[in-house]
């Protein structure tokens, strides 16, 4: 009885190609997801706030997670509605710088909708990109420019388990009830862990 190496070698190739899209279909299936919801628009006591709505499904948590905004040469992350304002005693008059860094990352959890500040319309109506560093644009902390309704923002989301979704808005789309984004569909990209 002879030895069939072929067989073998056939055998053991499509084995290990079957574990390899075994692991990768497994990784695939726990990875967190955006969905998107569209854009909010909430009334505060110096303006209003247009917010980003989403959900997130998959396995497990994704953890601190930060939203990076890209708009016109400035960059900043976005201050979460679940972290206190910078100020003294919630006084828009009485800004804490020290305090702004806190407001860059939010813990997250599966299948609960997150609504996140992204531009804000000021008293003047005028619109800029809303951080943290915002509230002591009087005192010269803020570096973002006015925004026009033909701007580009780029919002990118970060976080564990794979969570990385990135989208590009105009101003428009964020201000008006109609709060579709430039691409079909979000794009859910991945994150290659290096163990």
């Amino acid at each position: 009885m002879s030895i069939n190496w072929i067989n073998i070698v056939i055998g053991a190739l499509v084995g290990g190609l079957v574990g390899f899209f075994l692991v990768r279909i497994s990784d695939w299936s726990r990875e967190v997801r955006l969905s998107f919801k569209g854009t909010e628009k909430t009334e505060v006591n110096f303006g209003y706030l247009y917010k980003l709505c989403f959900t997130l499904t998959g396995y497990f948590d994704p953890g601190i997670c930060s939203i990076e905004i890209l708009a016109k040469d400035y960059s900043t992350f976005a201050k979460w509605d679940e972290k206190p304002n910078p100020l003294k005693r919630d006084n828009i008059n009485e800004f804490i710088p020290e305090l702004v860094p806190a407001t860059f990352y939010q813990n997250l959890f599966l299948k609960r909708k997150y609504k996140v500040p992204v531009v804000v319309k000021d008293a003047e109506n005028k619109y800029f990109v809303f951080d943290g560093w915002w509230f002591g644009k009087k005192d010269g902390y803020y570096h973002g420019k006015e925004l026009s309704h033909s701007d580009e923002i780029n919002v990118i989301i970060r976080g564990g388990n794979g969570l990385k979704w990135k989208q590009i808005f105009s101003l428009k789309n964020i201000t008006s009830n109609n709060s579709r984004v430039f691409s079909k569909r979000p794009k859910i990209c991945k994150i290659i862990n290096k163990f």
